[in-house]
C-alpha cells in the first residue's frame, strides 16, 4: 500500500480509495487506520457497497501531499539527488 501512495503522492497523482464495508468488518484495525491516514491526506474514500451516484473528483492537496512527501518520502536537501549520488555520498561519509 505505501508504494503506490508514496508513489502518487511524489507525483501529485489525484487518489482515489475504493474499499467494502465487509473488509472493514473483517479486517478492522487495519481499515481504521487506513481510513484516519487517507482523510490525513484528504483522499477520496468509497464503500462500494455504499456506492453514490455523484462520486466527486478525487482532488490533491498539495500542502498535505507535501507534508507526507517530506516526511516520509524524501526531504528538500535530497529530493532532487539520484539514488545513486545519495549512495556515493554516504559512502564517502565513512
Amino acid at each position: 500500500m505505501t508504494l503506490h501512495l508514496g508513489f502518487s503522492i511524489a507525483k501529485r497523482k489525484s487518489i482515489f480509495f475504493l474499499n467494502s464495508k465487509l473488509l472493514k468488518k473483517i479486517y478492522g484495525e487495519v481499515v481504521s487506520l487506513l481510513i484516519l491516514w487517507l482523510k490525513n491526506l484528504g483522499i477520496f474514500l468509497l464503500f462500494y457497497d455504499e456506492c453514490q451516484v455523484n462520486i466527486p473528483n478525487p482532488t490533491v492537496d498539495i500542502e498535505k501531499y507535501n507534508q507526507y512527501k517530506y516526511s516520509y518520502l524524501t526531504n528538500k536537501d535530497t529530493e532532487e539527488l539520484s539514488t545513486e549520488d545519495i549512495f556515493i555520498h554516504k559512502l564517502k561519509e565513512l
